[in-house]
């Protein structure tokens, strides 16, 4: 709910692929394809790309809650770096 996304890099932003758009009110919940990861995200922008499309989201840190796919455990670190 606290990310923002963008069709420009900015600093901070995470890049990726937008795979699949679902508007649900107030928010939009998006699918966005980054490594070899699907991210799922909710945000309040209004999203209209199509899927395919380059992506750029942005989260505070402390907003950002990441989990394994597999067992759906949540994780504690990031490429090195521990999350909050």
């Amino acid at each position: 709910e606290h990310a923002t996304c963008s069709t420009a890099p900015s600093d901070g932003a995470i890049p990726g692929a937008l795979k699949l758009v679902e508007p649900t009110g107030a928010t939009t919940q998006l699918v966005i394809q980054w490594r070899d990861m699907e991210l799922m995200v909710c945000t309040p922008d209004r999203i209209t790309l199509a899927a395919g499309h380059p992506i750029y989201i942005k989260a505070p840190s402390a907003s950002a809650h990441l989990f394994d796919a597999a067992d759906g455990t949540r994780l504690a670190e990031l490429d090195g770096r521990r999350l909050p």
